[in-house]
């Protein structure tokens, strides 16, 4: 879901003074450890004479020794040795603060920075405080089918008695119980169990299979697997004496929504949330993301063209031939009548140096895999049709991977099957993770502050108290 950048930082002057080629060091200005902060990644400036460094932890890279270091005015430039990210800051605060932007590629995010007396860890602000005010306890249970030992955590309210509980189902990619590809990053689950265990829920969060402490291969699983995983979890909830069983239900973000939505349709499960869940046609929801990937990307006019023409053909024949065994082989087809076809119009064009190019070979491994066979045919009309427990779904208005226009749909399609409690609710400013965003783009969730917007779990929260009483 996320990954940082490994790259080191360069640090250069603020806006009013430009970036100089290396010059000889001098003494360190207002000498110690600065540090800061652009979303989940500290930024680290040790001013130190000539052993000046800057660091940025989480990119697993050594601090980065500085080959220039100047203090025109209240302004700092220090450039490192690698890379050519930058940070345009000055002195402000009487000296307290280092106040500029870190530039990183076409990035520009703004960032503070305080002296401190040794490196501090990262804090996020919405991270669980402790202590806690309620259990958190470490759970491992079996699935029914295909011996996949799950391990998660359970948060539970103080108290004795049985109360509700909410599993949380994962979107697309290999996951931990948090919500996230490993430990550096947004944890949203986590905030999500803590905030709702706080309101009086027991929440479950597992790792997803073959992440953490799951057994089982995550590449061999579908969405129908996730939806098989997300039962057995509801089993193993109702089986527990301080759980109300007639009070389980299912939070699924992303894919996670329609896991929940294909889960409740067979089981009795007291309520589901869908938080940017996937309640379109699988081919419409390639369609639409790949869409706006392309017109948000930094790409002349002509190659977006050209790469919608081309995902349009390639997702259209992988649909036509999903089940087939012949699936590569038309892919390649398709991608050389497109390709003889370009070519022509460059050529009659006289466009000569073109950079396109299509990762062919890694889209076909993706494309033949069970995960995206499965995918690209998946239609949650059959499913929608039998769910009449209560919904909610939350999509984000600035959501470029799930197209919130098809809120609409599944709650006409659950109402028109007869169920007469759907809630829906279109967000506005909100990216795939539900977080106030800028671009909005994938590569910038770890660069925001919030890990989940506190709108969203309020209205969460709020949903839940009316439907689980």
């Amino acid at each position: 879901m996320k990954k940082l950048l490994a790259a080191l930082p360069v640090l250069l002057a603020s806006t009013l003074a430009g970036p100089t080629a290396a010059t000889a060091q001098v003494s360190a200005p207002r000498p110690g450890i600065w540090q800061g902060q652009v979303g989940t990644r500290r930024v680290v400036l040790t001013l130190r004479g000539d052993s000046s460094t800057l660091a940025l932890p989480e990119s697993g890279q050594p601090p980065a020794r500085l080959t220039t270091l100047r203090t025109p005015g209240d302004s700092l430039v220090a450039i490192a040795k690698y890379g050519k990210p930058a940070l345009r800051a000055r002195f402000t605060d009487k000296g307290r603060t280092l106040s500029g932007t870190l530039s990183e590629y076409s990035k520009v995010l703004p960032v503070v920075l305080r002296p401190v007396a040794a490196v501090q860890p990262l804090r996020l602000a919405q991270a669980p405080k402790l202590p806690l005010p309620y259990r958190a306890e470490d759970v491992q249970f079996n699935s029914a089918g295909d011996s996949i030992r799950f391990a998660g955590t359970l948060t539970h309210p103080p108290g004795q008695g049985r109360v509700p509980a909410v599993l949380i189902l994962s979107g697309t990619g290999p996951q931990t119980r948090n919500g996230a590809p490993g430990p550096i990053g947004h944890q949203p689950f986590e905030v999500l169990a803590d905030y709702l265990t706080r309101r009086g829920f027991a929440v479950l969060r597992t790792d997803d299979r073959g992440v953490g402490r799951t057994t089982g291969r995550y590449d061999q699983a579908t969405t129908a697997d996730f939806a098989r995983d997300a039962l057995a979890a509801v089993r193993y909830l109702r089986q527990r004496p301080d759980i109300d069983p007639t009070r389980v239900g299912l939070l699924g973000h992303s894919e996670g929504g329609a896991a929940a939505v294909m889960a409740a349709a067979s089981s009795d499960v007291a309520f589901v949330i869908s938080l940017a869940g996937l309640l379109t046609p699988g081919l419409q929801a390639l369609l639409f993301q790949n869409a706006e990937l392309v017109r948000t990307a930094a790409l002349p006019a002509r190659d977006q063209q050209r790469f919608d023409e081309l995902n349009g053909r390639m997702f259209r024949t992988a649909y036509q031939y999903a089940t087939s065994p012949e699936l590569e082989a038309q892919l390649r087809a398709t991608y050389q009548t497109w390709k003889t076809q370009d070519d022509a119009r460059l050529l009659a064009d006289k466009v000569t140096n073109d950079h396109f190019r299509f990762p062919l070979e890694s889209y076909l491994r993706q494309a033949t895999g069970p995960w995206y066979r499965y995918h690209i045919r998946f239609d949650p009309a059959p499913y929608l049709a039998r769910v009449k427990v209560p919904v909610l779904a939350l999509n984000g208005d600035r959501d470029l991977l799930v197209d919130y226009h098809g809120l609409a749909a599944a709650a006409a399609a659950l109402r028109q099957a007869g169920n007469r409690d759907v809630t829906t609710q279109v967000l506005p400013g909100l990216n795939h993770l539900l977080q106030p965003c800028r671009t909005c783009l994938p590569n910038e969730y770890s660069d925001l502050d919030t890990t989940v917007d506190p709108a969203v779990l309020r209205t969460v929260g709020d949903w839940l108290a009316r439907h689980t009483r």
